[in-house]
């Protein structure tokens, strides 16, 4: 029950900070980004590996020159099988009351050609990072309560999530502007 209306509130006051924000999208094609945000919300190695070799194949194969990685973790501690090194992560203990992460996690000096959510559910401390942070190009899965976070929504089947995913944003991404 707390948990529930802490979520609430959480939506609540979410909603009231994204009216402050004034945002321009601008419609990019892959070919023409340099950088990228990708959140995600930890949850099994399976899912991380998924993520990070996403985060990989834009660097490699699609030339951004900077990828930053950010996830939240629930579990009190961090599993063996994040790289703290490659991914920025935060938990609980770094939101505030409504759940809104507070400090260096929403960088308002930083600014991206691309973001992308991994997390298929909306979630009040990732949909922060997500609507908060500054980015030309918002690409997430179709979920109704984040529709306004996004400017490129992808629906998949829920059996193939990530993996179809990852693949048809590039697939979109690449379509884009495309002359």
């Amino acid at each position: 029950m707390i948990g529930l209306l802490t979520n609430s509130l959480g939506k609540w006051k979410l909603a009231n900070l994204v009216k402050k924000v004034d945002r321009k999208p601008v419609a990019m094609n892959l070919d023409h980004m340099e950088s990228a945000l990708v959140v995600f919300h930890i949850n099994t190695a399976e899912e991380y590996k998924v993520v990070t070799d996403f985060c990989f194949y834009l660097k490699r194969n699609e030339g951004l020159n900077r990828v930053d990685i950010m996830a939240f973790c629930g579990a009190k501690e961090i599993p063996e099988f994040v790289d703290q090194n490659k991914v920025k992560v935060f938990g609980p203990k770094e939101c505030n009351i409504y759940g809104i992460p507070e400090g260096s996690y929403l960088n308002p000096n930083k600014s991206y050609d691309l973001l992308v959510d991994f997390t298929p559910v909306s979630f009040v401390p990732t949909d922060a990072i997500l609507a908060l942070t500054e980015a030309k190009t918002k690409v997430g899965y179709h979920q109704d309560e984040k529709e306004y976070i996004f400017d490129l929504i992808i629906d998949v089947a829920d059996n193939q999530l990530h993996l179809d995913y990852s693949k048809n944003i590039i697939r979109y991404l690449k379509m884009i502007n495309k002359v």
